[in-house]
């Protein structure tokens, strides 16, 4: 969870690492913030290798307001996937945010 210490244009940004990927064919990445809701949809061919993907996006938010960020992943016959969330693996996953103007 990020939370705006002022009112202002905030950078949300952020990378997800999926492992374990077997059939998976669909990748929902939310941010939510207090006032609105962005989302970014990844699509691919089924099949069985680790995915990754990573976005940013300029997000108007007023002091005390929260952003939180979701991951879904579709297409999958059972409960396989994991995100990677080391610093240390070549795809960190992470979630970051500054105030921009």
């Amino acid at each position: 969870t990020f939370t705006a210490p002022v009112t202002g244009l905030y950078v949300l940004a952020g990378a997800v690492s999926i492992t374990g990927c077997t059939i998976a064919n669909s990748f929902t990445n939310r941010i939510t913030t207090t006032a609105r809701s962005y989302q970014q949809i990844y699509t691919r061919t089924a099949g069985a290798q680790n995915s990754g993907m990573n976005w940013s996006m300029l997000c108007n938010m007023t002091a005390g307001d929260t952003a939180v960020l979701t991951t879904q992943v579709a297409g999958e016959a059972g409960n396989t996937d994991d995100l990677q969330g080391t610093v240390s693996s070549v795809n960190p996953t992470f979630f970051s945010g500054f105030l921009a103007c």
